[in-house]
């Protein structure tokens, strides 16, 4: 995807896709998949968003793909 194709997300957003979690939640749950050598993808340096830390949509959807949490294939 190029970069005016870019979809960025917030980490309330992923909040929200993980069930509702906390912040608190999310940086533990960050900290352990580190540990466990699948670390959380990394935020994308965004100047004047004015949401907080931003993480490029496919980046997350292939992160949450990797460790189990969605399927890479349509079932449709």
């Amino acid at each position: 995807m190029d970069k005016t194709g870019t979809i960025l997300l917030s980490r309330p957003a992923i909040c929200r896709m993980l069930g509702g979690i906390s912040r608190g939640t999310f940086y533990l749950w960050r900290k352990k998949w580190e540990r466990n050598g699948t670390p959380f993808p990394a935020p994308v340096d965004v100047l004047g968003t004015g949401r907080g830390v931003m993480y490029r949509y496919q980046d997350v959807m292939q992160f949450f793909d990797q460790i189990g949490l969605t399927s890479a294939k349509d079932n449709t």
